[in-house]
This record gives C-alpha cells, sequence and structure tokens, in this order.
C-alpha cells in the first residue's frame, strides 16, 4: 500500500502543471516554466530535508521514550500515582512484580486494600495529610502480595505539578537476610522482657510504631497485643497536647535515642481504648537494635494513687476544717453552755434563798432566768445537733416540688411572719427538685427566719423568694433591711458568727446553709450593702437539678 499524499503537495502539483500549461507554446511562456520547475524543485528538496530531520527527530523521541519507558518500568524502585482516596491511578511494572499482579488489575484499586490488617489502618488515618503535604514524610507499610507473603515498604510521595495526584516511591525493604535477623531481634525482644508483668511493657521501632506489646497491655491500656502491633503508638494512646512535643523530640530520639524523658520515670496521661484518660507513670529508656532507635516503655496506671491522694487531700481539708470547728465547738461548749449553766446554778440558789423565805415575786424572777438560759442550752444543742447531721447522716433523696418546698417552710415560720407583718413573694413558676426535703427546707427555713430577724424594716416589710437562670440556675432570698457592709460578707457564714452579739439565735444557722449547699455541689454568697441597701442571698444546688426519669 503506498503511502498517503500530502494534500497541500497535491494542491501545489495541480496549480504548477495549470501554470505550465496556460505557458507553453509561448518564449515567455517557455522561460516561466523553467523558473516554475526549478522553483518546484527548490521547494521538493526543502521538504526532502524537512521530511529527514522530522524523521530523525521521531526516530530520536521514540528513543528517548524507550528509554523512558524502560528506566520507569525496570527501576528497582516501584512507582505508583494515587488520586486522595489512595486510588492507584498508574503504576510501573516493579511495583506489579512486588504485589505479582498484572498491572491492569491493580489499576483502580486501593491501596489499602493490599495492605496487611495493621497498616491499613495507618494508610487511611494518615493518607489525608500524607496527600496534603507528602515533603518530608514517610509512610512505612506493609503489603501483601499474590503469594500470601508480606512486604514491609516505605512510601514517599510527591505532589505532581498541575494534578490532583501523589506521585510516590514505593521501596520494597524486605529481604530475606533481614527477615531472619528481625526474627531473631524479635526472639531476644521477647525474652527481654516477662511477658506476667503486671505492669505494660511496649517496644516501639525508629517511626514510632509498636513492636511488642505485653499481656498486661489488656489490663492496663484495654488494647490486647494484637490489636497494637503495627499501630503508631503516640497517635494512639497520646493525649492531643502531647502531641506537639512528641513530634519535636521524637527526631532526635531517632537520629541519637536521646530526648527528654529518656531513661527518666516520668507521670503523665494516656488514652484508654474506652476514650477515657487514665493517670500513668512511664519509665522510658532507648535500645539500639541493628542501626536504629528502639525505645522500651514500661507504664503503670497510677491513677488509683491519683484518686486515693485527691481523696486523701480532700479529707485533710475536712479534717482542717472540722478541727477548727471542732476548736470553736470547744469554747462555745465551755463558754456559750456553760453561760447558762451558771445562770441556771445561781438562780438555782436564789431560788432556794427565796423559797425559805416565801418572797413569791423573787421566785418568779428566778424562775424566769432559769427558764431563759435551759431554753438557750436547748436551742444552741439543737442548732449543733442540725449542724452535725450535714456531715454525717445519709440524705433519703426524693422528688421534691419547690413550690411545695416553699409552702411548707412558710407554715414553719408563719408566727414570725405574723409578728413583724411581713410581706413574702413566692416564684410564680415551679421547679422539680431530687434531694433530702429535710435538708432543702433547712437552707429555706434559715433564710427566711434570717431575714425575718434582720431584714424587716417598718418602710418596705418585703422580702422575695425565687430563682433566675443566667448562665446557671441560682436561688435567691431577697430582703429590704438595713443591709450587712462588705467586710462582713464572708464572716456571717462562719460558725458561731453574728455580727450583732445581743440579737436571738445561735450564729449557726447560716454556716448549716452553707453545709448544705455545698453538700449538693453548690455554692452561697451576700449581695448587700450596708445603710439600708437590704440583703440578696443567693446559692446554686446543682446536684438537685436532675430529677431522674421514672420507670
Amino acid at each position: 500500500m503506498s503511502n498517503p499524499v500530502d494534500p497541500h503537495l497535491q494542491q501545489l502539483r495541480l496549480e504548477a502543471e495549470k501554470r505550465l500549461h496556460e505557458l507553453k507554446g509561448t518564449k515567455s511562456g517557455e522561460r516561466q516554466g523553467v523558473e516554475i520547475l526549478h522553483e518546484l524543485r527548490v521547494y521538493q528538496a526543502e521538504l526532502e530535508l524537512q521530511n529527514q530531520q522530522l524523521r530523525e527527530t521521531q526516530q530520536n523521541l521514540h528513543q528517548t521514550l524507550e528509554r523512558l519507558n524502560a528506566l520507569y518500568h525496570r527501576s528497582p524502585i516501584g512507582f505508583v500515582t494515587l488520586d486522595a482516596f489512595g486510588q492507584i491511578q498508574d503504576l510501573n511494572n516493579s511495583f506489579a512484580n512486588m504485589l505479582g499482579h498484572p498491572a491492569d488489575n491493580l489499576r483502580h484499586k486501593y491501596l489499602a486494600s493490599y495492605c496487611n490488617a495493621d497498616t491499613a489502618e495507618v494508610l487511611r488515618q494518615r493518607l489525608h495529610a500524607f496527600f496534603k503535604k507528602p515533603q518530608g514524610k514517610i509512610l512505612d507499610l506493609g503489603l501483601i502480595n499474590k503469594d500470601g507473603a508480606t512486604l514491609l515498604v516505605e512510601v514517599q510521595g510527591q505532589k505532581l505539578p498541575g494534578e490532583e495526584s501523589l506521585a510516590c516511591n514505593v521501596i520494597d525493604r524486605t529481604q530475606r537476610k533481614l527477615a531472619e535477623e528481625a526474627r531473631k531481634d524479635s526472639e531476644a525482644q521477647l525474652r527481654a522482657v516477662t511477658a506476667t508483668a503486671r505492669n505494660a511493657i511496649l517496644m516501639v521501632n525508629s517511626s514510632g510504631l509498636i513492636t511488642y506489646s505485653n499481656p498486661a497491655c489488656e489490663r492496663v491500656l484495654g488494647y490486647s497485643p494484637g490489636e497494637l502491633l503495627g499501630q503508631n503508638l503516640h497517635e494512639l494512646l497520646a493525649p492531643e497536647h502531647y502531641l506537639p512535643d512528641y513530634r519535636r523530640n521524637f527526631e532526635q530520639f531517632r537520629r541519637d535515642g536521646k530526648g527528654n524523658v529518656i531513661n527518666k520515670t516520668v507521670e503523665l496521661t494516656a488514652r484508654h481504648k474506652s476514650g477515657k484518660i487514665l493517670d500513668i507513670e512511664l519509665s522510658l529508656s532507648a535500645v539500639a537494635i541493628k542501626g536504629e532507635w528502639h525505645g522500651v516503655g514500661i507504664i503503670r496506671d497510677i491513677s488509683h494513687i491519683k484518686i486515693n491522694q485527691q481523696a486523701l487531700a480532700t479529707r485533710s481539708a475536712e479534717l482542717e476544717k472540722r478541727t477548727e470547728e471542732l476548736e470553736i465547738f470547744n469554747y462555745t461548749v465551755s463558754h456559750d453552755l456553760k453561760s447558762p449553766l451558771v445562770t441556771v446554778k445561781t438562780f438555782l440558789g436564789f431560788l432556794e434563798q427565796d423559797m425559805h423565805t416565801g418572797n413569791t415575786e423573787s421566785i418568779e424572777q428566778d424562775l424566769h432566768h432559769i427558764h431563759t438560759a435551759t431554753d438557750r442550752m436547748a436551742l444552741l444543742l439543737d442548732d449543733l445537733l442540725k449542724l452535725s447531721r450535714t456531715s454525717w447522716v445519709d440524705n433519703q433523696t426524693e422528688q421534691i416540688s419547690l413550690k411545695g418546698l416553699l409552702e411548707q417552710t412558710l407554715m414553719l415560720v408563719q408566727g414570725q411572719i405574723e409578728e413583724t407583718g411581713a410581706r413574702i413573694t413566692l416564684p410564680d413558676t415551679d421547679l422539680l427538685l431530687h434531694a433530702d426535703p429535710s435538708r432543702l427546707l433547712e437552707i429555706w427555713q434559715n433564710l427566711i427566719d434570717n431575714a425575718l430577724t434582720y431584714g424587716i424594716s417598718k418602710e418596705n416589710p418585703r422580702i422575695v423568694i425565687g430563682f433566675e437562670s443566667d448562665p446557671e440556675l441560682v436561688f435567691y432570698v431577697r430582703d429590704f433591711g438595713p443591709g450587712i457592709a462588705e467586710e462582713f460578707h464572708e464572716k456571717i457564714f462562719g460558725l458561731f458568727e453574728k455580727l450583732d452579739r445581743d440579737s436571738k439565735g445561735t450564729g449557726i444557722g447560716l454556716a448549716l446553709v452553707k453545709r448544705i449547699v455545698e453538700k449538693h455541689g453548690g455554692a452561697i454568697w451576700v449581695e448587700a450593702g450596708g445603710n439600708g441597701q437590704g440583703c440578696c442571698f443567693k446559692f446554686t444546688l446543682p446536684t438537685t437539678l436532675h430529677v431522674p426519669a421514672r420507670q
């Protein structure tokens, strides 16, 4: 079959024949015909030279492509092009030979599907960051070939200009001799650790991947040894705030086996498989194996120790507080309780004398003083009993209506309300609380009693009881009396503290309220000023706000 004729050359030939025909038979025509023939021969020679250069260029290009193709497909390094989802777009024969599959069978498959179970998850977790910025990063993967053997490969990537693809070098690091040595090293590692240790023991390689874990890891960290192998230690177990320091320090560890926690025992936190954060004690050392640094860590769960320490600190604080209260109590017993007893004893002596003399008026006065002293003593003992119950008696919780609780409280202080002429405003909205009714009743009874005693003024004898919820739910009891100067805002909640020493009461009421509020996880404070600005006692009760659903 003849080669196709270039249409452009064919058209030139037709035009040339036409011009020669028109000029035929004339001298000028013959001269011009010769010139045209000459031009055609020159043009033909130029075309032949161009065709020769084109054939040489095509031949050179073909040879170059053959060389590039040979380098690409016969390179000892596998080349693979991935999209953002890890799907294989293109590959060379070397990579296909690694896996033992034809190249066409691998195209458009996901690289993770050829990874072993341990590193497939690593690839899925790190692919996005690796694809976005591959410079300086290496992925260590285990690929399963057609025969079921595991190839340990190192993947390096580079973004292709103008394309949403990642060109990767896949370097096979697996050799028979290295595999045999790795097996021997593995046996040496297993002999170096005690499988029956109570503490978790982990070994990581220079890439931060776990190469050994003992059975205690499951008890301490929640992971079985099989789940940990091949996982990145820090990405799996370290809380997020540790990762920046880890990334800065791990490169130094890879270079020289040194770091800020090497050969030290430090207290850190670790993430349990369940997501719970554990307090741990970590002892870390570096071991050189075949020219690479490996880390051996012994992890001890000290959460129970921390809890005990916290409980001990809390208990110590409580004991200090109880000691302080006991000192005050001793003072009260020796002073406040002794004072009524002295009064009783004194007037019993007077009573005895007056009975001998028959002085009826003096006898009545003696009895009055004795009754007053004993009433005072009974009130003080009753308040002390209430105070002690808030610390040592377990509360019997139930669902309570705030409205019903306040109505019950007002019934208890109705006599004082009538006596003072107070006008009390209750909240329009009801709430359901979950607590011991008697404990909550003591809060509002003492605060209302305090307002009736100190906060009622003739000009404005109102007491407002309510709650607000911005941002948390806060209860309050507000009066419009003389108020309390700022320097006494903390003092009034102290045990036996009374601003007016001659007033009735024992000075235990607000201390009792404070203790009950704190037992319900809340806080209490007063917002007040002096000079007739009134008082507003505010408090929170967080643990009472959750009402369990009915069964």
